[in-house]
């Protein structure tokens, strides 16, 4: 659907005629008026425009308007001209009730605008960081509670992920925000704007609002393991997706259970991306912006104060520059002389570096050099010693090595599910088990997921090996059914 076959084409037309001051406070009337009772009657809200507006009325501009006799008399007269024109342009609409009482409707495309012009004339700031700790209470409430249904937990993760979108709307309007200050602070030449600026507009509006509770209340490193610990123990509850699907299916219109369940899977691991990489794509950038912008202050500030344009400050800077001249090319100090018999100029001086101090440093005294001492070679590594270090060194179970196993059964794949994972013996389980256990890590070059198959592991086949390195060979281990992912940042 297009954007003018929801909104009549000449909706924004009285904003671009020579009235639209007019126009526009007559719609944050109509705004305040709706917002304080749910039937307008037209004569009220005409006798609101005449009280309001009356001076503005009065000195309005007739010339491309066609009003007709009777409203122009007075500013009674005006206002209804007010009424008919929103009326005509589709601001407003006319309902008749009892004893033929009209009174005004307004639709709702023109409800959302009236509602935005009333938020931006009021410079009403956006709503603060409650997303992240909204979203960690209701998942941690949903995980934990015993007694909660399936219609439940499938509407708190519904409501997470909708938190999470408007989070990550929220950051990248504090972003263009942030940019639209310092385009602002480019303009302004005067310290004492710059000043009010940065301290009465900035500091509140984005340090104090955004910034600083990014920080400290509504960290989002601080609860971001929570949330998706609680996640990943929907994902290993099968019978609950299951139950969650059945749900959506009688709810929210789903044609399957398995689009319904996909559509769960995919809330899910959005949310889980989302504050994985809000570190990096938002708050890392935002921490940005805003050192970009103190330093520029800052720069602009000293400038401007240094900067004197004052007569006090030109002479200032003529002996400044006279004086440097003297010291740097003797023959400038005839222009010194003349200049001293009309301004009676006296040279000051002081003591400073550069040889004219009254300190004098001691002289450094250059150390003799002793006698060289010879050192034994050291006795070379037996066979023993040289196997042992390199068994250290090239440790199976460090992070370090299983990494380096990793990177091995990846090889130039993205993706690596736990089927395809090398299980030779025993220490190859260990390091599958150790890579599980590493996927969390900030330097951890890969992530886990659910593999395409249902969740869970094979289980343990309950046989007794005659020797340890035949414990995998023989099939007795339980290893979840999950995929291993190069992480996008990984490359």
């Amino acid at each position: 659907m297009r954007f003018f076959e929801i909104i009549p084409s000449d909706l924004f037309s009285l904003l671009a005629s020579p009235n639209r001051a007019v126009y526009s406070d007559a719609l944050l009337v109509l705004n305040s008026a709706f917002q304080s009772t749910l039937k307008i009657p037209r004569e009220s809200y005409t006798h609101m425009l005449r009280d309001s507006l009356e001076e503005q009325l009065i000195a309005m501009d007739f010339a491309d308007e066609e009003p007709t006799p009777e409203e122009l008399c007075d500013a009674q007269g005006r206002a209804r001209f007010l009424v008919r024109k929103l009326k005509e342009k589709g601001w407003i609409d006319f309902e008749r009730g009892e004893e033929f009482k009209e009174y005004i409707t307004v639709p709702d495309y023109a409800i959302r605008l009236i509602e935005l012009f009333a938020d931006l004339v009021a410079d009403k700031p956006l709503r603060g960081f409650s997303y992240v700790y909204d979203t960690y209470s209701s998942l941690k409430s949903a995980s934990t509670g015993k007694d909660l249904s399936a219609s439940d937990t499938l509407g708190v993760l519904y409501g997470a992920a909708e938190k999470t979108e408007q989070l990550i709307h929220l950051l990248k309007s504090v972003y263009h925000n942030i940019n639209n200050y310092c385009n602002r602070q480019t303009d302004c030449d005067q310290i004492n704007d710059i000043l009010k600026m940065h301290y009465d507009d900035f500091a509140q509006r984005i340090i104090e609002m955004y910034v600083k509770p990014l920080k400290v209340r509504e960290s989002v490193p601080k609860y971001r393991v929570s949330i998706e610990n609680a996640l990943d123990g929907w994902i290993d509850n099968a019978e609950l997706l299951e139950q969650m699907a059945e749900v959506a299916v009688a709810e929210y219109g789903f044609e399957s259970t398995e689009s319904a369940h996909a559509d769960i899977l995919r809330k899910i691991y959005f949310i889980k991306e989302s504050y994985e990489n809000l570190g990096s794509e938002y708050l890392d950038e935002i921490d940005k912006k805003v050192a970009k912008y103190t330093r520029a202050t800052t720069q602009k500030l000293e400038n401007l104060t240094n900067k004197d344009g004052t007569t006090s400050g030109h002479l200032s800077y003529l002996m400044m520059r006279l004086a440097n001249c003297k010291e740097r090319d003797p023959a400038s100090a005839q222009t010194l002389d003349s200049l001293q018999d009309a301004f009676q100029l006296q040279e000051q001086a002081y003591v400073a570096g550069g040889g004219r101090s009254l300190y004098t440093s001691p002289a450094l005294r250059e150390r003799s050099k002793g006698d060289l001492v010879a050192l034994e070679a050291p006795a070379p590594l037996t066979a023993e010693q040289r196997a042992h270090a390199e068994t250290v060194l090239r440790n199976p179970f460090s992070k370090q090595g299983v990494y380096r196993h990793m990177r091995d059964a990846f090889g130039a794949r993205r993706e690596l599910p736990m089927a395809d994972m090398p299980l030779a013996d025993d220490n190859d389980y260990i390091v599958t088990l150790l890579a599980i256990m590493h996927a969390d890590s900030r330097d951890c070059f890969y992530r886990i997921k659910p593999s395409a198959r249902a969740a869970g592991g094979a289980p343990a086949c309950g046989k007794t090996p005659e020797r340890p390195n035949d414990f995998v060979k023989a099939g007795c281990y339980s290893l979840p059914d999950v995929c291993f992912e190069v992480r996008k940042e990984a490359g």
